[in-house]
């Protein structure tokens, strides 16, 4: 039945899931295998949908992937872009149905899942980059500054117990652990104040 018989919208529902992931937790592997997969499916399961006489069903995926794009926080000009790679995907798949070399594409032409297997990370976002590439720079580097902020709060909070190994032995005990607990949390504040 449906299991054995993947459909093309499948496969795009599962790329706008992985792409929701992605918004959320910057992990783009979920995109990767699903760019794969759209581009794995067999030669009746292509014909099915991108045959002649399906624009319609190809329009409803772009407008699908564009609507699940902008519901999880992209702009429209992002989910735009990445529809458009969708686009391109489709556009390779026919022409592996139609006349091509071996590999399914023209001339030299990158497959587009190898585009998203060179991505960086950590790179700066490049608008000539693929929407999904921009978003995980952007969630990798803010993750590297929330990082940053944590080290340095943490490496005052052990300046502040080192400091406060110091507090006068006479003083009762709670009054001790009040200055300490007290002078962490001005100092933190200073800290969350001016950092974040």
């Amino acid at each position: 039945g449906r299991c054995h018989q993947s459909k093309i919208t499948d496969k795009v529902d599962n790329l706008n899931q992985a792409a929701s992931v992605a918004k959320a937790t910057g992990d783009f592997s979920g995109v990767e295998q699903a760019l794969t997969e759209l581009k794995n499916l067999s030669l009746d399961q292509k014909n099915e949908s991108f045959n002649v006489g399906k624009n319609s069903d190809l329009q409803s995926v772009k407008n699908s992937v564009n609507g699940t794009l902008v519901g999880n926080g992209l702009s429209k000009t992002e989910a735009i872009g990445l529809s458009k790679n969708f686009s391109d995907i489709r556009k390779e798949l026919n022409e592996k149905l139609g006349k091509s070399n071996n590999n399914g594409l023209k001339n030299n032409e990158e497959p587009i899942y190898a585009q998203v297997n060179k991505k960086k990370a950590n790179q700066a976002a490049n608008p000539e980059d693929p929407i999904y590439t921009q978003v995980a720079g952007k969630v990798s580097a803010r993750i590297d500054r929330l990082n940053k902020i944590a080290s340095a709060i943490n490496a005052k909070i052990s300046q502040l117990n080192e400091a406060n190994q110091a507090a006068n032995p006479e003083d009762p005990i709670y009054t001790q652990v009040a200055g300490k607990v007290s002078a962490r949390i001005d100092r933190l504040n200073k800290i969350a104040s001016t950092k974040m």
